[in-house]
């Protein structure tokens, strides 16, 4: 997986661990866009786990919360919404600007 923390960190070396038991996964250097790619063990433990990284320094610049399911898969660490859902979303979005345009309208006759 590739952590990113961006780009005002880039250059930056840093080491890479895994909690709820200290995982050490890697050191080096942020790439240009400040990230860098980590493998989960294949015998991590399944549940909640958080990825940090650390400065050279030893201060943290971030982290990322985890789930690990059984079998050493990843769980989903984001969202993703069906396109059905983001056409709703704007119709919904659109539906109120135009009844905010139409009461401001009415005010001003």
């Amino acid at each position: 997986m590739t952590i990113t923390l961006g780009a005002q960190h880039a250059g930056a070396d840093v080491e890479v661990w895994m909690y709820s038991d200290p995982i050490f996964l890697t050191d080096g250097t942020l790439n240009a866009a400040g990230a860098i790619t980590v493998t989960i063990p294949k015998d991590a433990p399944a549940g909640a786990h958080r990825i940090a990284v650390y400065s050279a320094a030893g201060d943290l610049l971030g982290w990322v919360n985890i789930e690990v399911k059984p079998g050493g898969a990843l769980a989903a660490t984001g969202s993703e919404l069906p396109a059905g859902n983001l056409v709703l979303a704007f119709g919904l979005l659109l539906a109120g600007g135009l009844v905010v345009a139409a009461r401001r309208r009415t005010r001003v006759s």
